[in-house]
């Protein structure tokens, strides 16, 4: 599944996120599991949003039981220990857990923007600045990866 385009919502009194209606429907032509697990975003301050299905998958990829340094066993226990893996409820909810909060200040109003295999959970005025940000630049950028060549086809 790829998520794309940028919403804004609210998080209620007991910090419930609703997951856009576009992105839930996917899920339901998709057969996945309207699961998601919340973990530390990939952007400072930002929480990020993966579907069960990609998680599992990429943390099979992360092989750091078979590294001895003490930073694979620090990142295991600080990344997996603030994971949590959150099923949509009725509405198309999820609850953002309060120590994942305290950890990044989102606030109140957030974007939930589309990144291609997860949703990033932004503050609102930190996306703001972020989207409206030396345009220019960005378009160059757009522009390079947009038009990056395939990679060589497989024999």
């Amino acid at each position: 599944m790829i998520f794309t385009f940028a919403y804004e919502r609210t998080l209620d009194v007991k910090n419930r996120l609703q997951i856009p209606a576009p992105w839930r429907n996917e899920w339901e032509q998709s057969k996945e599991r309207s699961v998601l697990y919340v973990c530390p975003g990939v952007r400072e301050n930002t929480l990020s949003l993966y579907t069960e299905e990609y998680f599992e998958h990429r943390a099979g990829q992360i092989q750091t039981e078979y590294m001895d340094a003490p930073e694979s066993l620090d990142f295991e226990q600080a990344f997996f220990a603030a994971v949590l893996r959150q099923e949509l409820d009725g509405q198309g909810r999820i609850t953002l857990p309060d120590e994942l909060l305290r950890m990044v200040d989102l606030g109140k109003d957030v974007v939930l923007a589309g990144a291609k295999v997860r949703i990033d959970v932004w503050r609102k005025s930190d996306y703001e600045s972020f989207r409206d940000r030396d345009m220019q630049k960005r378009w160059d950028t757009f522009r390079r990866y947009l038009r990056m060549p395939a990679p060589p086809a497989k024999e």
